[in-house]
């Protein structure tokens, strides 16, 4: 379908306007295929443009736990469940097996049977964590550490997951201030 736009000019002399007529291909802006525009480009240019910043690994999260540090295999998290050692104490259990990386490890599990919601499920490993994080060097062995969150987990806060995870690691003999 066709349609016409008049285009009006003035030259600098003439005071009048001159009208053009531009037969024009009426473009479907949400048919794909017809030099169509996409709904984003219909938009004002006054919208400021995100500039791409470069990307450094290292200054992009200097406090985070590094992958390098986590147990993500399953096998591995078997192999923890298997043939490590278990201690436990209320709302959280540690499992933990040595080594040969020269490197603690830590893996996390929050069971959708003991927690239905996956908020509950991710702010339990979040406080874990974090407490796992601010403590590690505390540890002196290389150990993979496995904390498993029970049912009497969704009720803690960073302090009280804080102390369980520091109760945990002096019962596994690995932590260095309760071997000294």
């Amino acid at each position: 379908m066709l349609y016409c736009i008049i285009h009006k000019t003035r030259t600098k002399n003439e005071k009048t306007f001159n009208s053009k007529i531009k037969p024009q291909a009426e473009k479907n802006p949400w048919v794909l295929g017809q030099n169509a525009l996409s709904p984003r480009q219909g938009r004002s240019s006054k919208t400021p443009q995100k500039k791409k910043k470069s990307f450094d690994r290292m200054n992009m999260r200097p406090l985070a736990l590094p992958k390098s540090l986590r147990i993500l295999k399953p096998q591995d998290f078997k192999r923890v469940f298997r043939q490590g050692k278990r201690v436990a104490c209320d709302g959280l259990s540690l499992y933990f097996l040595p080594n040969d990386l020269g490197k603690c490890r830590l893996g996390i599990s929050a069971p959708k049977a003991a927690f239905k919601k996956s908020h509950n499920r991710n702010k339990i490993r979040r406080l874990i964590k974090e407490a796992y994080r601010k403590n590690r060097h505390a540890i002196k062995e290389a150990l993979d550490i496995v904390f498993l969150a029970k049912s009497g987990a969704e009720s803690f806060d960073y302090g009280r997951a804080q102390e369980r995870v520091l109760l945990l690691l002096k019962k596994t003999g690995a932590n260095k201030q309760a071997n000294d």
